[in-house]
């Protein structure tokens, strides 16, 4: 599958995309230690799980928001629209899923949990394609898609998403 390097500073404008929708790729390669993501800064951001200035997080392919058990103070939340282009999605006015300890996987958002497909053939795994809002730290909406796990070495965890701004 196609790999990305994971990126320096902030998120980019990809060619060929619509109008606001820029891309990110997140180094979550370990197996202990989250990536923390600012939507309003457009880059991982270094704080803890208690704050309020992120709004996602990848460990791998897992995924929290800044809400419910991860974070009790924090608004984020998530909806999964299911399998759409990014420029079709909008964002619901209620819905949001946020994160909570699943007695086997432990603390995740369910409704970003099975953002991937897994082929127990060949051991890859791809994006289901769908599109996901979410309400960040600080109450804004952020459509967003995930595009790849791989990196640019072809190793697994470099976690690529696109995403757009909702404007209120």
């Amino acid at each position: 599958p196609e790999g990305f390097a994971p990126t320096r500073g902030q998120a980019v404008v990809v060619s060929g995309q619509p109008a606001g929708v820029v891309q990110y790729t997140a180094d979550a390669r370990s197996r202990s230690e989250w990536v923390y993501f600012s939507f309003a800064q457009g880059a991982s951001v270094s704080t803890s799980q208690d704050a309020l200035d992120w709004d996602i997080a990848f460990r791998r392919t897992d995924v929290l928001t800044n809400g419910g058990e991860t974070n009790p103070l924090g608004p984020g939340g998530a909806v999964d629209l299911g399998k759409m282009p990014l420029e079709e999605a909008a964002a619901p006015g209620t819905g949001f899923a946020q994160d909570r300890t699943h007695e086997e996987r432990g603390l995740e958002n369910p409704a970003l949990h099975s953002w991937y497909n897994y082929d127990w053939t060949s051991h890859i795994i791809t994006s289901k394609e769908h599109a996901y809002a979410l309400r960040t730290g600080d109450g804004q909406i952020v459509l967003l898609r995930f595009v790849s796990y791989y990196c640019d070495d072809g190793a697994s965890g470099c976690v690529t998403v696109q995403y757009k701004h909702v404007p209120e």
